[in-house]
């Protein structure tokens, strides 16, 4: 009987080292953060008409890598529809999915937006930048603007 009790003794040993060995780790690891989007114009205002603008999107960050950035244009249109997803101007080939890329522009006011997604999926809240192109007539105070607020310099 002294064996049985012995063999249970290290049976329950056994399984009780295999179960808090099996134990999750308790270190929670923290959740992987948004990138952070950083939309940039080379210049506020553009003179000459039409503008050449260049959008840059370098000063994005995240704790690991970006893996896609996405511009679009956040400028309703003359309609009074939504922002278009390619510029005025642009084929629907626009290189969207670069930090920096140049846009043609006639007179106006022009705000773009940008996402950012990192390499595990995780997109982040979207920064915008706005750019005068001319001498366009600015917008009465009070009244809805065309597009998110923003400036160059990004978010």
């Amino acid at each position: 009987m002294r064996l049985t009790r012995v063999s249970l003794s290290l049976g329950l040993s056994i399984a009780a080292a295999a179960l808090f060995a099996c134990r999750k780790n308790p270190i929670v690891q923290p959740a992987n953060p948004p990138p952070q989007a950083v939309a940039r114009a080379d210049y506020a205002k553009y003179p000459d008409v039409p503008a050449t603008v260049k959008l840059d999107a370098s000063g994005s960050t995240d704790d690991g890598a970006i893996a896609s950035y996405r511009w679009f244009s956040a400028t309703a249109a003359p309609d009074g529809e939504d922002g278009r997803l390619v510029p005025e101007g642009e084929s629907l080939d626009w290189p969207d999915d670069q930090p920096t890329v140049s846009v043609q522009l006639p007179e106006g006011i022009w705000t773009f937006g940008l996402w950012v997604t990192d390499v595990l999926g995780v997109t982040g809240a979207p920064a915008y930048v706005t750019v005068t192109v001319g001498d366009p007539p600015q917008p009465e105070a009070g009244a809805g603007g065309a597009g998110p607020a923003g400036g160059a310099g990004g978010s």
